[in-house]
């Protein structure tokens, strides 16, 4: 299974099966927290970053946060940024994506 090479399982088989692949916020000159919470729903890794500066008006610090869809393409081998969640009003501190789960189609 090729999630189980990309999110660390580490047994011969599966790492045999791919090369791991590692997944990185969009680049921004604070510290991130970026994967400090996962949710997995079929082809889909949703990964939060509560840290993320996003719509931030300061340059550093503002930890609005931020949640990144990222999706498997099968013909690559690879997972695929294809979305930013931001929270819909901003604000410093916010902390957006501290926690997370997955509900059918609903996070």
């Amino acid at each position: 299974m090729a999630l189980a090479c990309v999110l660390g399982g580490v047994t011969q088989h599966a790492l045999a099966q791919c090369d791991p692949q590692v997944l990185v916020p969009p680049p921004h000159d604070t510290i991130s927290s970026f994967g400090n919470a996962v949710a997995l729903a079929g082809q889909q890794a949703i990964i939060a970053d509560f840290q993320a500066p996003t719509l931030c008006t300061e340059p550093f610090g503002c930890a609005t946060g931020a949640v990144y869809v990222y999706l498997w393409n099968e013909a690559t081998g690879l997972w695929e940024g294809t979305q930013t969640i931001v929270p819909p009003e901003a604000a410093f501190g916010d902390g957006f994506g501290t926690s997370m789960s997955v509900d059918g189609t609903r996070l």
